[in-house]
């Protein structure tokens, strides 16, 4: 099923009433989107166990395994959660439902503008250009190709941008003909093996087709390169350059006296102010030499969820020393890399921020993200949302703040804060 036919899909049923609609996820994300989208659900699932039995909002919690009496064909779930990804896979393993995360669904509008700004750049007959990469800036798109996103994607930045290398890294069981469609319009494509072990939050696969990517970049002749995704989209103009003024405007001693060319430029999304160490992963911009050197990472081997109880009940300090999020693993590797002295504090994580990056705000960049368009959504005031701002970022660079004080990361829970 496509991008749009799954989400076309699940409007149709709802709207027929014929089917039951179970929702996956009690948490932020749920009072959210039942707050401005109600729906009639017939229950809840949570794999949280301490949730199982309980009511909210009048509507029974069950553990996943209530699944398992249901006809697939019967069925119709919508998952509230930030970790959407994962949780269809679980429901896939279950059986093939008909499932898609609330955000994707009930921002159809959002990403539906969102094509018609893209459309506007490329055209409707927008078929190839002559590209005469200089090599010296590289664009990389790294992921699973989304169908009939990736592509458009593609041809944006394609369209904009003749004169910069264009690299998809993606894997090699893509569909050949997706393969095909994108070809003409980018400059190397890397298909990687998948990882044995996937790894939580599928890090191992971003680190894998990232790396990989990377590689490509440099034997290519890039000095500085534009990390980003399939399922996003930069649509600032001339962002390559701007992003390399933006490095030039703050100093860079502190991130060369840790054997650094200059700073990483990050978005704000998943930067967050209160997990420390948790720079975002999404979109990232820098010498070539220092993205190499953050992505040069073993696989996480581990096996856990952090839906269990052990994980549930870490502190922040616990769960970003511990790597528990893919930017806490990428992060704290990277900083005993380059010998930073970690003492696992918010002024040493906001010390970080404010010496080895800089931190862009999301519509700096132009970024959307077709997956997750309301993530985080800053008109609410879930604690999810605590993310660095770029004005927030130069308080920190300007020494107006500096993380003492302002919340005891040994006492509160990283799930406090999150969806």
């Amino acid at each position: 099923m496509s991008y749009w036919s799954s989400i076309e899909e699940i409007h149709n049923q709802i709207q027929k009433k014929e089917k039951k609609i179970i929702g996956w996820g009690t948490g932020g994300a749920y009072r959210h989107y039942q707050h401005i989208n109600p729906l009639k659900l017939e229950y809840l699932i949570d794999n949280d166990i301490s949730k199982w039995g309980e009511t909210i909002d009048d509507i029974v919690v069950y553990s996943p395994n209530q699944l398992l009496n249901e006809k697939v064909e019967d069925v119709v779930i919508i998952v509230y959660s930030s970790f959407a990804s994962e949780i269809i896979e679980q429901v896939k393993m279950i059986g093939n439902f008909l499932v898609e995360s609330a955000s994707k669904l009930f921002d159809f509008l959002k990403i539906e503008s969102y094509m018609q700004k893209i459309n506007s750049v490329i055209g409707n007959n927008f078929t190839q250009v002559k590209r005469y990469p200089k090599s010296n800036n590289a664009i990389l798109i790294q992921g699973q190709v989304v169908e009939e996103v990736t592509i458009q994607i593609v041809k944006y930045y394609c369209k904009l941008y003749a004169n910069d290398l264009i690299i998809l890294s993606t894997w090699n069981d893509t569909k050949e003909e997706l393969i095909d469609e994108i070809k003409p319009y980018v400059d190397h494509i890397v298909l990687n093996d998948l990882p044995h072990n996937r790894g939580v939050q599928n890090r191992n696969l971003q680190i894998s087709s990232t790396y990989n990517g990377i590689l490509a970049a440099e034997k290519a002749g890039a000095r500085y390169i534009l990390k980003t995704r399939t399922d996003t989209i930069l649509l600032k103009e001339n962002i390559l350059n701007q992003c390399l003024d933006v490095l030039h405007e703050y100093s860079g001693n502190v991130a060369q006296r840790h054997g650094l060319k200059n700073r990483i430029l990050v978005n704000e999304t998943f930067t967050r102010k209160y997990f420390i160490y948790h720079p975002s992963d999404m979109v990232m911009y820098g010498h070539i030499e220092d993205i190499k050197l953050y992505w040069t990472q073993e696989f996480d081997l581990r096996d856990y969820a952090l839906t269990e109880k052990d994980w549930k009940s870490k502190t922040l300090k616990e769960f970003s020393l511990q790597r528990g999020s893919s930017e806490n693993y990428l992060c704290v590797n990277f900083l005993k890399k380059i010998d930073w002295d970690i003492k696992g504090s918010l002024k040493d994580s906001w010390e970080f921020y404010r010496d080895l990056l800089v931190v862009k705000d999301d519509d700096w960049f132009g970024f959307f993200w077709f997956k997750n368009p309301s993530i985080p959504d800053k008109d609410t005031p879930f604690k999810v949302k605590e993310n660095i701002t770029h004005s927030f970022w130069e308080n920190l660079y300007f020494h107006r703040i500096n993380g003492e004080g302002v919340i005891d990361i040994e006492l509160h829970h990283w799930n406090d804060f999150f969806v």
